[in-house]
């Protein structure tokens, strides 16, 4: 028979449920689960609203569950059962989410900073919603205490248009300018014109590419930004990649071992 345990413990941050034996703990789209061990159980299978997750043997008392939505509501349960599938013990927990909200933060240690431009990097990530596209992440890009919504340039469910005047004087435009600004090293190769030629949406993370005019030359820019915990800390990844002749112009992280990637480390809600 499946018992029902209902006390809960609220903590502050991301809340711990506490359920006798069972911990739910919300970590950004998902949760850490742990429990106690029950004697004669031989399988531990967990539930997210009711559908099958997974089945863990009986020396493991811990998992995660990741690629859920952020700051959701699920019923999460696990059941301890025997060999011959027969219930012995059963937990069940209402709980939501987290997300990868917040500002980030990378400070740059050494002396290559683009002409002064990148001593550091902010940004800003809000979860959003588009009834098309489902759940995705909005990201802005602060410079000098002004945010610039980096992404998406344009709405995901709307038209955007096929090019984008570099001088054109809309928000987008401007975004533009301010972010693009960052990464172009040359002074000579600046853009007349840019679109936005592609778009990927992940769990934990988003691309998209833009293609920009100079001198009658097309160049590709490739933005990338994944999510990761790291020792329990939310990191922000941004690589920058492209094209050969965008690569040669482009201003990537200039620390030893970083491979040219950005690591930004949350720094606080916004």
């Amino acid at each position: 028979m499946k018992k029902r345990l209902t006390s809960i413990i609220l903590f502050a941050f991301f809340p711990v449920f506490f359920l006798h034996a069972l911990v739910v703990e919300p970590v950004p789209n998902g949760f850490m689960l742990s429990w106690d061990k029950v004697d004669g159980a031989v399988y531990y299978d967990i539930y997210i609203d009711s559908v099958f997750a997974c089945r863990l043997d009986s020396g493991t008392l811990s998992h995660t569950v990741d690629d859920l939505l952020a700051d959701h509501g699920y019923q999460v349960a696990v059941a301890a059962r025997d060999r011959n599938n027969t219930d012995l013990q059963a937990w069940f927990c209402d709980a939501s989410t987290g997300s990868w909200d917040g500002e980030y933060l990378w400070i740059n240690p050494t002396g290559e900073d683009n002409h002064g431009l990148v001593r550091e990097l902010r940004m800003r990530v809000e979860t959003d919603h588009d009834p098309v596209y489902g759940q995705y992440y909005r990201l802005s890009v602060i410079r000098d205490g002004t945010a610039y919504q980096f992404f998406p340039l344009y709405p995901l469910g709307g038209l955007a248009p096929e090019w984008t005047s570099y001088k054109d004087d809309s928000i987008q435009a401007e975004v533009y300018r301010k972010c693009s600004e960052l990464i172009n090293t040359s002074r000579i190769l600046k853009p007349s014109s840019w679109r936005v030629s592609r778009i990927e949406l992940e769990r934990n993370g988003f691309m998209f590419t833009v293609v920009s005019r100079a001198f009658g030359i097309k160049v590709e820019t490739v933005n990338t930004f994944s999510f990761r915990l790291e020792d329990g800390v939310r990191k922000l990844d941004y690589r920058v990649g492209g094209d050969d002749l965008f690569m040669s112009i482009a201003f990537v992280n200039p620390e030893p071992g970083s491979d040219g990637v950005f690591t930004l480390t949350f720094n606080g809600d916004t």
